[in-house]
């Protein structure tokens, strides 16, 4: 089994949720990330500096776009106090 990291887990979520939108037929997306970091490079204000999550990139980036004929919004919210934050992946979409 090969070790996997934060991110890698954090893109699966996102590309679960945004083919599961595709599959749907969703009009309008918005998407809530808690990794700031994911959601800033989907959106391109981050470049993708490692290699190993390119094609996660990319993968979510075409998706993203197909989204683009209706309304898909991302934000990552801010970090409130005494909220405990884990390493297991959570995005929250509403679709209408």
């Amino acid at each position: 089994m090969e070790p996997y990291s934060n991110n890698i887990a954090e893109y699966n979520a996102l590309l679960i949720g945004l083919q599961l939108a595709q599959q749907m037929g969703v009009q309008y997306l918005e998407a809530y990330g808690d990794f700031k970091l994911i959601i800033s490079q989907v959106k391109g204000e981050y470049e993708v500096h490692y290699e190993d999550l390119i094609l996660y990139h990319h993968a979510a980036i075409q998706l993203v776009n197909i989204l683009k004929a209706s309304t898909s919004v991302m934000y990552h919210p801010p970090k409130y106090k005494g909220r405990c934050s884990s390493s297991t992946s959570s995005y929250t979409a509403f679709t209408c």
